[in-house]
């Protein structure tokens, strides 16, 4: 169960609205990964360069929570990096407290464009989709990041949704109220500073055994994932979540190192990227960032050090090796025959009509819950017999698979 949730904690799969967000420019080394600005840039700072402003900011530094890391670049640009837990109300308000004290001129946070909606999504309509897993989620999902990835990003959205449900809070709330936050702050540079999910999946997958990769799978599908309020707010403990950590590395030290170190070193470059020179902005610059508490210490050890060099081989996917693609393979038709296996025995003249062809070598029919019958019994035919299949499927995975 701990080591579900600390997956949770590093990473947590959504979609993209890029259309709200405008885009500055790119980091070098990442084509990719985005700026978003809150407000113009090319406006001067001027109310955020007055000596009474200067003051104000100096006192409020004593005012800032004990989850906030101080950090001064070589040209003194002063960086406030605020821990969160991804979960936390008290992360989203101590994130409020330091945005509004600081008044920074940018705002960088632990998101990558793939994952940028949840900045534009209220709190509703982000419990809905978290907690939901449709057929259309899915084939998105494994489109973008073939079946093998897909199904890994599905069974950690299964944890999140559990998590969801079991706290009605919705993941990533630290981030969205320093979007609303910069926002307020007239011409702020909202930056987004996380490694593509793709990628670190990728990477990590890549980094794992065949038979380390199914232990995982099979941690993630059948244990439970129970969590309270209390028990997230005791990740902004710097003890226990430092201990949680060594123990998914002691276990998967692979993950440890895509999903964390890995990590630190590319949000501790794209801090020192925040530090340099844009027209109109004088020197030297306030930063603040939001990250997850267990990514503090490595971005601190960090920071001044990455070169572009490192963060192109961290951007580097490897090939995958021939044993591999023949398991890939094998696994997709394995899946797709499961699946056509499952709906052929809960809807035979359905699954018939749709290929077109009998299938009578396949046995026994499965028994699902009386509930399952249900929603099924109940769910639209109309239209294609292709969509009334799909319906079959989410249900079945949200009710049997997921419940």
């Amino acid at each position: 169960c701990s080591k579900n949730i600390i997956l949770v904690h590093l990473l947590f799969k959504i979609r993209v609205n890029k259309e709200k967000l405008l885009s500055m420019s790119e980091l070098k080394a990442n084509n990719s990964n985005q700026w978003i600005l809150s407000h113009e840039a090319e406006n001067t700072y001027s109310d955020l360069n007055s000596e009474a402003t200067k003051d104000t900011i100096e006192e409020a530094v004593f005012e800032l929570p004990h989850t906030v890391t101080y950090i001064e670049a070589e040209d003194g640009t002063k960086i406030y990096v605020v821990g969160t837990a991804h979960f936390s109300e008290e992360s989203q308000n101590d994130v409020i407290k330091t945005i509004q004290n600081m008044r920074p001129n940018i705002v960088m946070v632990e998101l990558c464009s793939s994952r940028a909606h949840i900045l534009q999504f209220d709190k509703e309509a982000l419990l809905e989709e978290a907690s939901t897993i449709t057929i259309k989620r899915i084939r998105g999902i494994c489109k973008q990041n073939g079946l093998f990835n897909g199904l890994l990003y599905i069974m950690l959205l299964k944890t999140i949704a559990s998590i969801t449900r079991q706290l009605n809070m919705a993941p990533g709330g630290e981030f969205r109220v320093a979007f609303i936050e910069a926002s307020k702050i007239p011409r702020c540079i909202f930056q987004l500073g996380d490694r593509p999910l793709s990628i670190t999946i990728q990477r990590a997958l890549s980094a794992l055994s065949w038979w380390r990769t199914i232990k995982l799978l099979w941690s993630l599908l059948v244990h439970p994932t129970s969590i309270s309020k209390q028990e997230v707010e005791d990740y902004k403990n710097h003890d226990f979540l430092e201990k949680m950590l060594l123990e998914l590395s002691k276990e998967y030290p692979e993950l440890g190192r895509v999903f964390i170190h890995e990590r630190d070193k590319f949000l501790a470059y794209s801090l020192q990227v925040a530090t340099r020179h844009y027209p109109g902005i004088e020197r030297p610059l306030l930063v603040v960032g939001v990250v997850g508490l267990g990514h503090i210490s490595g971005i601190v050890r960090n920071f001044g050090k990455v070169t572009p060099e490192e963060i192109k081989e961290l951007l580097r996917v490897p090939e995958p090796s021939r044993t591999t693609i023949i398991i890939q393979k094998g696994f997709k038709y394995t899946a797709f025959i499961t699946f056509l296996y499952v709906g052929y025995k809960m809807f035979p003249g359905t699954v018939k009509s749709i290929m077109g062809i009998p299938l009578k070598i396949l046995p026994s029919k499965i028994v699902v819950s009386k509930d399952v019958t249900t929603q099924i019994s109940q769910a639209p035919i109309a239209g294609s017999s292709e969509k009334f299949l799909e319906k079959v499927v989410e249900i079945y995975i949200n009710k049997v698979l997921f419940a």
